[in-house]
């Protein structure tokens, strides 16, 4: 098929270009409130807290847990992310992998 087109149309290796100093490509990750981030912006990522749930009735809806996501170091660019415990940790694997993720839970008894 290379032989169909001429080089003035596909190219030489020399006039190609090269991707190694482009910026990596845009990881879209999408929180439990539904907002989308780009994951390559987050620059840390906190600890993880937990707090008591209750609604307008002041029911007990257990507990909640939240992160801050930072895209730069200003604590206007801080993002939170609340949600139960399977929507947070779900979006702390989808950005550090899940073997980094698993050690996030609470911790042992006696500690």
């Amino acid at each position: 098929m290379a032989a169909c087109f001429p080089d003035s149309i596909r190219g030489t290796a020399a006039s190609r270009p090269t991707f190694e100093n482009d910026p990596p490509m845009q990881r879209w990750l999408k929180l439990p409130d539904g907002r989308i981030i780009d994951a390559n912006r987050i620059a840390y990522i906190g600890k993880v807290e937990t707090y008591a749930r209750i609604d307008e009735d002041g029911t007990d809806l257990g507990t909640g847990y939240a992160v801050y996501l930072g895209t730069d170091f200003p604590r206007e660019a801080q993002i939170s992310v609340m949600g139960s415990r399977d929507e947070v940790l779900g979006v702390l694997r989808a950005l550090v992998g899940p073997s980094a993720a698993a050690g996030a839970g609470p911790a042992p008894a006696g500690t």
